[in-house]
């Protein structure tokens, strides 16, 4: 039983990634901060962008927890991380997936 419960959860992480880079794609562009939070809910660390002005989201997840990002958390195959950047006006301009 426990079995089918583990790949049960692989599996709905899984398809939770999917669904994450499906909206992120779309929303390239257009979405605003809000939306984005609407959608994928509160980030797990955001920081000054790359653009003046701008500001960087960073979900960290590994399975389905939200993790702090560290430097001495090892990078590891059940963990995510999606870095999103915002232009000065809040518009998704890029986004990014990976391990951590």
């Amino acid at each position: 039983m426990t079995g089918w419960l583990l790949l049960f959860l692989g599996w709905s992480v899984a398809s939770c990634a999917v669904v994450k880079d499906e909206y992120l794609a779309k929303a390239v562009g257009h979405a605003s901060q809000t939306d984005v939070r609407a959608t994928l809910g509160t980030p797990t660390l955001m920081r000054p962008g790359e653009q003046r002005g701008g500001i960087r989201w960073i979900y960290r997840e590994n399975g389905s927890l939200h993790l702090p990002p560290t430097r001495d958390r090892q990078k590891n195959s059940d963990c995510i991380e999606y870095q999103l950047g915002f232009d000065p006006l809040d518009i998704l301009r890029e986004w990014v997936k990976t391990p951590c």
